[in-house]
């Protein structure tokens, strides 16, 4: 928690809400009142938005 706050510059109240926003959202399984450290990261990266189309271009070259 005190890497946390100290590298985000964060409080460590608005750590905990992100965290429970974190864990409703699907992104990690956290059980308070556990230490954040005990997380479960469950999805790695942002869900992509209902609707929105994912364009690919090229063919899959690093380059393109």
């Amino acid at each position: 928690m005190q890497e946390l706050m100290r590298m985000s510059g964060r409080t460590r109240a608005t750590i905990l809400s992100g965290c429970r926003e974190l864990v409703e959202e699907g992104y990690i399984q956290w059980q308070p009142p556990q230490p954040v450290e005990t997380a479960m990261i469950l999805v790695a990266w942002e869900k992509p938005e209902p609707g929105a189309h994912l364009l690919k271009r090229g063919n899959g070259h690093w380059k393109d």
